[in-house]
């Protein structure tokens, strides 16, 4: 099955890009073991994901030099916010831009660059059903991911997966990957005792609910 690359959603295409070729590098995992000269075996401690590195070669069409200029400047825009990528190896990619090589013209309505990038592995987001009252989630993936908590609240104080929230009327949304938590735009942090984002567990997680309130998760597989 042919998978057409995306970023931010959007095909290559849009920008009148076509993926040539791609490279995936390694994510390196330091401090994996810390050993001594008075064991033989050496203790595993929790491993540290690096980012990947990413080369990407694209062409970019246009109907003059100016038009390609005009969409390789947009999808450079798109990677300096911040990119989520698909790629025909079936996996997403949250990204930061590295560097990119200068334009080289492949005929009079073609030119080509070469993109470096950062990031990490993962798949499409995964989304429970809404519960009201503790429950079991199996996280997929084989590394630990952010978790995003919406919590619909009614005045009373509730706690979810250790963090409780106090005071507030109407929905609340605890994102870990952006690390922000807020109703609609309005910031809502201290209204919870939180003091450290959750992370959810590849595998079997329990997440615990007391109070008057509806939850749902959402997280993003993520992959060593």
């Amino acid at each position: 099955m042919t998978i057409e690359p995306k970023i931010n959603y959007e095909r290559f295409d849009s920008y009148r890009a076509k993926l040539l070729s791609f490279s995936i590098g390694f994510s390196e995992n330091s401090d994996t073991y810390h050993s001594t000269n008075r064991r033989m075996f050496p203790v595993k401690l929790k491993p540290k994901m690096t980012l990947r590195s990413i080369e990407l070669k694209i062409d970019f069409e246009g109907d003059s030099k100016r038009d390609i200029e005009m969409n390789i400047s947009r999808f450079i825009s798109a990677l300096y916010e911040g990119a989520d990528i698909l790629l025909p190896d079936g996996f997403w990619y949250f990204c930061v831009f590295e560097s990119a090589s200068a334009p080289e013209e492949k005929a009079p309505w073609i030119m080509q660059t070469k993109f470096s990038l950062s990031g990490i592995r993962h798949d499409a987001l995964e989304t429970t059903d809404t519960h009201t009252s503790t429950f079991d989630l199996f996280v997929k993936g084989n590394y630990e991911t952010p978790a995003i908590i919406e919590a619909m609240c009614y005045g009373t104080a509730v706690t979810i997966a250790g963090i409780t929230i106090s005071n507030v009327y109407g929905n609340l949304v605890i994102d870990s990957l952006n690390c922000t938590v807020k109703q609609n735009n309005s910031n809502k942090f201290s209204y919870t005792n939180l003091t450290e984002f959750p992370k959810l567990q590849a595998g079997n997680n329990t997440i615990t609910i007391s109070g008057n309130t509806s939850v749902k998760v959402s997280y993003y597989p993520i992959y060593i």
